[in-house]
């Protein structure tokens, strides 16, 4: 859900290059993987829906009206980061403190965070070919490197 289906529309085709599917007056629907299998879409607020939340802090819970997450191959997902923060975005590792990557080690994948217009909290997410370390929980990107170096 969105309040400028307008706006939202430019941020996910000009920024994040997903591929429009369908529009109408009150949703577009995206293509947002090469093969055609995955989609996703952008809803029109109604007057009387509540509003979407700001981001105000660090932790995803406390701003994101909603939780999005978008797989990318590993290289994907760096040439991704770079186009996020050449279009000013701010991106943050899962701590919301730095703009580093976190590995979140259960899967292990790395993953970075950022709004879109409306504060839906958006996830880029890389699945590692590295073996899953269930006790770790979320560490950054460099402190995986260095364990696994």
């Amino acid at each position: 859900m969105v309040r400028d289906l307008q706006a939202s529309a430019r941020f996910y085709e000009s920024i994040l290059g997903f591929t429009p599917a369908l529009a109408t007056p009150d949703v577009r629907f995206y293509w947002t993987g090469h093969d055609r299998r995955h989609m996703f879409a952008l809803w029109q607020l109604k007057p009387d829906d509540h509003e979407p939340r700001k981001h105000t802090g660090p932790d995803v819970s406390t701003w994101a009206r909603s939780h999005l997450a978008f797989h990318l191959a590993l290289p994907d997902f760096w040439i991704a980061i770079e186009n996020l923060k050449r279009c000013g975005i701010e991106v943050r590792g899962f701590d919301g403190e730095t703009d580093e990557p976190s590995v979140h080690t259960w899967v292990p994948a790395l993953s970075v965070y950022f709004p879109d217009p409306d504060g839906h909290a958006l996830e880029f997410i890389s699945v590692l070919d590295e073996q899953p370390r269930l006790s770790l929980g979320v560490i950054s990107w460099s402190e995986w490197n260095r364990m696994n170096a």
